[in-house]
C-alpha cells in the first residue's frame, strides 16, 4: 500500500516526500540581492501598509507609557490622549522621513544607512519635541509643563534612541534572515538545473544511435529535444516564463521518454491556447510529468496515461493539472527536491498567497496540480 503524508494541506501519497518546509518571502532573486544597496533592509515606509505599522507601534508605546504612569487619576486618560497625538505626529514624520532616506540614500552600506536613519529618528523627535513644548508653554498645558524643559527632552530623546535601535536591529536581522533564505533557494534551484540524471541522458543518447541507422528522422528529432530540454535546464531563473515556452520544454521531456518506454508511456494534453501567454516558474510543469513518469508509468508493466491540463479558476488564476496511474504496490520513494523547488519559486514570484501547488492522491490516481495568477509576461 502507498504511504501518505500532506503538502500544503493535502493528503500525499510518499512516492516523492516532500522535505520539510521553508519560508520564503516575496519575489526577489538571489542574483539580484547579492548587488543590492544598503537602503534595502529597510521596510518601504512610502507605501500605506508601513506607515499604518508605524502608527500601531507607536499607539502601543503611548499605551505602554501611560500604564507605566503611578498616577490612576482621571487625569491619566488626558495623559494618554495627548501622548497618543504626539507620538503619532512623531510616527508620521519619522515615516516621511525614513521614506526619503530609503529613496536618496541607494549605494550606501547597510552599516551608514541604519547610522543615518538612527540620527535622522533622533532629531525628528528632538525637534518635535521642541515644537510640542513650546506649545505648551503657549497654551499653558500643566501635564508637559510638570517637567522642565531640559528633562522633557531627554526623556523623550531617550525612549525614542531605545526603540529606534531595536527597530533598526529588527529590520536588520530580517533582511539577513530572507537573504539567508534566498540564496538557500537559489541553491536548490541550481541543484534543480544540474538534475537531469546521468542514466536519463545515457539512455536517450543510447536510443538516439540505435535510431541512427534505422530511423534517422527520429533520431534528428530526439537530438532536437534533447537540446531543448538542455537549454531549459541551464536557462537563469530569475523571470517567469510563459506557459506555452514551458510546454514547449516539457514535451521534448515526454517524447525523450517515449523513445525508452515506447507505447507504454501516453500523453494527454488538453492546454486552452488563451491560457497559453500566462506566466509560470521555469521548469515548474516538466518536474510534475518527470515525476509522473518516473513513480506512475515506469513501474507499470502495462505502461499508462499522463494527463496533463489546464483550465481557468477564475478571472485572476488557472490550473495546471498532472494526473498519472500509480502502483500501489510499488515503493519508490523520492528525494521531494523538485517538489520543494517548485513550491519555493512559487513564492518568489507569486508571494505567499499568489500561487499554490496542491499534491492529490487517490486510490489508483495521482494527481498534482499548480494554482498560478492569469498574469500575461508582459504585466
Amino acid at each position: 500500500m502507498a504511504r501518505y503524508c500532506y503538502l500544503n494541506g493535502a493528503q500525499y501519497n510518499g512516492l516523492d516526500p516532500p522535505q520539510p518546509q521553508t519560508k520564503t518571502v516575496g519575489m526577489n532573486n538571489w542574483r539580484n540581492a547579492g548587488r543590492e544597496d544598503g537602503a534595502e533592509f529597510l521596510p518601504d515606509f512610502c507605501s500605506g501598509a508601513a506607515v499604518f505599522s508605524m502608527l500601531v507601534i507607536t499607539e502601543l508605546v503611548a499605551v505602554l507609557i501611560t500604564l507605566a504612569a503611578v498616577d490612576a487619576s482621571p487625569v491619566l486618560w488626558e495623559r494618554f490622549l495627548l501622548l497618543s497625538i504626539y507620538l503619532q505626529w512623531i510616527g508620521i514624520s519619522s515615516a516621511a522621513g525614513l521614506c526619503m532616506v530609503r529613496r536618496y540614500v541607494r549605494g550606501l552600506s547597510e552599516r551608514a544607512v541604519a547610522g543615518l536613519c538612527y540620527l535622522l529618528l533622533l532629531l525628528i523627535t528632538l525637534l518635535l519635541s521642541e515644537i510640542a513644548w513650546r506649545l505648551a508653554v503657549y497654551q499653558d498645558f500643566f501635564l508637559v509643563l510638570q517637567t522642565s524643559h531640559a528633562e522633557f527632552l531627554t526623556r523623550n530623546l531617550g525612549v525614542c534612541s531605545l526603540i529606534a535601535a531595536l527597530a533598526l536591529r529588527y529590520f536588520w536581522v530580517q533582511h539577513q534572515r530572507q537573504r539567508q533564505l534566498l540564496a538557500l533557494g537559489d541553491a536548490r534551484f541550481v541543484a534543480l538545473q544540474a538534475r537531469i540524471r546521468p542514466h536519463f541522458l545515457f539512455n536517450t543518447l543510447n536510443s538516439i544511435a540505435e535510431l541512427t541507422n534505422s530511423q534517422p528522422r527520429d533520431a534528428e528529432s530526439a537530438v532536437e529535444d534533447l537540446s531543448v530540454l538542455l537549454r531549459a535546464s541551464l536557462a537563469e531563473h530569475d523571470q517567469p516564463v510563459t506557459l506555452a515556452k514551458e510546454l514547449a520544454t516539457t514535451r521534448a521531456y515526454a517524447r525523450i521518454e517515449g523513445l525508452r518506454l515506447g507505447d507504454r508511456l501516453r500523453v494527454d494534453w488538453d492546454i486552452p491556447e488563451e491560457l497559453q501567454a500566462n506566466t509560470i516558474p521555469p521548469l515548474s510543469l516538466q518536474p510534475l510529468v518527470e515525476n509522473a513518469v518516473r513513480h506512475g508509468i515506469e513501474p507499470l508493466p502495462e505502461g499508462g496515461t499522463v494527463q496533463v491540463r489546464a483550465i481557468p479558476l477564475d478571472d485572476s488564476f488557472y490550473v495546471i493539472s498532472v494526473t498519472n496511474p500509480i502502483d500501489e504496490s510499488a515503493d519508490r520513494p523520492g528525494s521531494g527536491e523538485a517538489l520543494e523547488n517548485i513550491r519555493l519559486r512559487l513564492r518568489w514570484l507569486y508571494g505567499e498567497n499568489g500561487a499554490e501547488i496542491q499534491i492529490l492522491p487517490s486510490e489508483k490516481m495521482f494527481e498534482a496540480r499548480l494554482i498560478l495568477p492569469r498574469r500575461p509576461v508582459s504585466s
